[in-house]
């Protein structure tokens, strides 16, 4: 909890100011998917029910409008999006560089380069393609959670109430998902590295293992290994995705 704590600050701190365009971004996004159904029963009532070419035209052209608004909206925060995840994975690489840049010999000498590398990317690729992903997301929710809250208060106090318990609920269910999803990354780590070493140390005695006949003995519990790496990388999948 401590760890996601630090990644939400670092986050937030390295792009504060495409945080908030974004927040911007989702509150007019919002706005036009709201505006949209009202346009579209304007578009039934005032132009085909009552067969006016006119304003027929004229909202049919502003559904389009709209339609194309919030696309245009969506482009642009799936850009910044990528760009929060690019950058922010190159942080977490140079941190880790200068980490292991200052770890003793003795480590290196216990552990392959394979090894280290595998380990470095698939760490790397978890963080970039679920982590960073949640950790926007529980940015961008908190902040328009404030912004709610405020608007909220000025509006009607009795339903402040129910917005609130709504977002404990979500917050629950968020501490849930973050606390699985690290239990599912670091089984996932075991195994790959289990199959990784596996297939190193097959490749090493290859000679060895087919002048013992042992190679039929290594295909079978390679197997057992990959079949155990495919469910927990599924079980992972299913998490990452919020199934």
């Amino acid at each position: 909890m401590v760890k996601y704590i630090f990644y939400l600050r670092d986050v937030f701190l390295m792009n504060r100011k495409r945080v908030i365009f974004v927040l911007m971004l989702s509150i007019a996004t919002l706005i036009l998917s709201i505006i949209q159904p009202a346009v579209i029963q304007q578009l039934m009532d005032q132009g085909i029910l009552k067969q006016n070419i006119q304003k027929l035209g004229l909202l049919f052209g502003l559904l389009i409008l709209v339609a194309f608004i919030q696309c245009i909206l969506k482009y642009i925060m799936a850009i910044i999006h990528i760009k929060i995840k690019k950058e922010y994975s190159y942080y977490i690489k140079i941190k880790i560089f200068n980490h292991i840049s200052n770890l003793s010999g003795s480590f290196f000498s216990d552990k392959k380069t394979g090894e280290l590398v595998k380990v470095l990317e698939n760490d790397i690729y978890t963080i970039e393609n679920a982590g960073i992903d949640l950790i926007i997301d529980v940015i961008f929710n908190v902040i328009t959670s404030i912004w709610a809250i405020l608007i909220l208060c000025s509006i009607n106090f009795q339903l402040l109430f129910v917005v609130l318990f709504i977002e404990l609920i979500i917050i629950i269910t968020q501490q849930y998902f973050i606390k699985h999803m690290y239990k599912k990354v670091e089984e996932l780590r075991c195994v790959s590295g289990r199959s990784m070493n596996f297939t190193e140390e097959f490749l090493s005695n290859i000679l060895n293992l087919i002048l013992v006949k042992a190679d039929k003995i290594f295909m079978r519990k390679f197997r057992e290994i990959e079949k155990i790496n495919i469910t927990k990388t599924v079980e992972y999948m299913r998490f990452s995705e919020g199934v």
